[in-house]
């Protein structure tokens, strides 16, 4: 397993920056596409978000009141206080925000893993998806946001696009010491879990994808 201790204080490094940077590279597509998804799913009664950076997501699941209560999962303490900085003081009651998912004793009716798989390689993410199975209930489901290279749908990644992964990898490597070097094969990881695709969206013409997932 990677050192997360290393990887939440590269991150931390990151934060006065990040959703600066995101939006200088992608301008709203990640938000776009994070709120389309979300505000396509039925309210539930307790949603678990791993990883969720400076806390545009949990913002958005709050706007669409997707849930009434919430689990908030980031590695990154400085993106934790980012987060909490976009709450009020009655939604932060809300939240109970902690670093590690493997210490919470209790299921969800809804898992959102916005851009988090994309840091593990390919065997941890395989250990991730059967652990967040047992976190799921038994009707829950699980919503994956990330980059995409498996040709799905006639998509095929290009050369620009396999080069820019190439250097976010090297760059949050450096600075995070992140494990992965390449994008794990995320939708057959999936499938390999047992899980069920039940609907994706997507940008760039499915090189970033939002895919909602529940157990067979």
């Amino acid at each position: 397993m990677p050192d997360q201790n290393r990887i939440g204080k590269g991150f931390d490094l990151l934060t006065p920056i990040y959703d600066a940077c995101v939006y200088l590279i992608f301008k709203n597509t990640f938000n776009d596409l994070q709120h389309e998804a979300l505000s396509s799913i039925g309210s539930v009664e307790n949603c678990l978000i791993i990883g969720g950076g400076s806390g545009q997501i949990l913002r958005s699941a709050i706007d669409l009141n997707i849930a009434r209560q919430y689990h908030y999962c980031e590695l990154s303490e400085k993106m934790i206080a980012k987060t909490k900085n976009r709450l009020s003081p009655e939604e932060n009651q809300l939240v109970h925000f902690c670093a590690d998912y493997n210490s919470i004793n209790q299921s969800f009716d809804l898992i959102v893993l916005p851009f988090v798989l994309d840091c593990y390689p390919t065997r941890v993410v395989s250990e991730m998806l059967s652990k967040l199975k047992k976190l799921s209930n038994q009707k829950g489901q699980v919503l994956i946001i990330d980059f995409n290279e498996e040709e799905i749908s006639g998509f095929k990644p290009n050369s620009i696009q396999r080069l820019f992964l190439k250097l976010l990898y090297f760059f949050f490597k450096v600075v995070a010491g992140i494990e992965a070097t390449f994008l794990p094969p995320i939708y057959t990881l999936c499938n390999k879990a047992d899980l069920t695709l039940v609907r994706t969206w997507s940008r760039k013409k499915g090189w970033i994808r939002a895919s909602l997932w529940t157990q067979d």
